[in-house]
């Protein structure tokens, strides 16, 4: 078998681009480089960048410190506004705050808090008792008949801020706390 001559082809710059891929190759699998970029490794602990819980994943280390801390815990009670402007200050402590009925709503059923909830549960709209901060509490595994503008003490985690609608149709950031009634 004859080899092809072809007076066009240049082998020259094709054997740099594959010395250069291969070298390239060899530094992706020697460095950590290639682990943060081909995969995405989940935070460590809580995500004290992001405050709003649509997108810091902290809701679930919320829920799942509030399904294995079982028994009394003693709350710490700070005002609602330092909580609100820097939640990530208190990430994993056990939370109290009392407040003022505004709305409340079961969970939907499509809900991505509802589907890894046990129980029903309920999202309750507070007015704290400084009389400026909003908190989203969202009560798990329990549906209990509430009144509007009715007082409450509530027991959880915060995970962070999100934005919630008011009655009037606004729309203001809020306090989330995820929790219980009771200690």
């Amino acid at each position: 078998m004859k080899p092809l001559n072809n007076p066009n082809f240049n082998f020259y710059p094709n054997i740099l681009i594959l010395g250069f891929g291969f070298v390239l190759l060899i530094w992706l699998f020697s460095t950590n480089v290639s682990k943060a970029f081909f995969t995405i490794t989940p935070i460590k602990g809580w995500n004290t960048i992001d405050p709003d819980v649509t997108t810091n994943g902290n809701t679930l280390r919320a829920l799942t410190l509030l399904q294995t801390k079982k028994g009394y815990l003693t709350p710490t009670t700070p005002l609602p506004s330092l909580v609100f402007n820097k939640p990530s200050n208190y990430y994993g402590k056990y939370l109290q705050f009392s407040g003022n009925i505004k709305s409340v709503q079961p969970f939907s059923p499509t809900s991505k808090l509802e589907s890894i909830t046990i129980g029903s549960s309920s999202e309750i709209i507070v007015l704290a008792n400084d009389g400026r901060t909003i908190i989203d509490f969202f009560l798990i595994g329990r549906n209990q008949n509430f009144s509007l503008g009715a007082p409450i003490t509530f027991y959880g985690y915060s995970p962070g801020i999100r934005y919630v609608q008011t009655a009037q149709g606004l729309v203001t950031p809020g306090l989330v706390l995820i929790g219980s009634l009771q200690r």
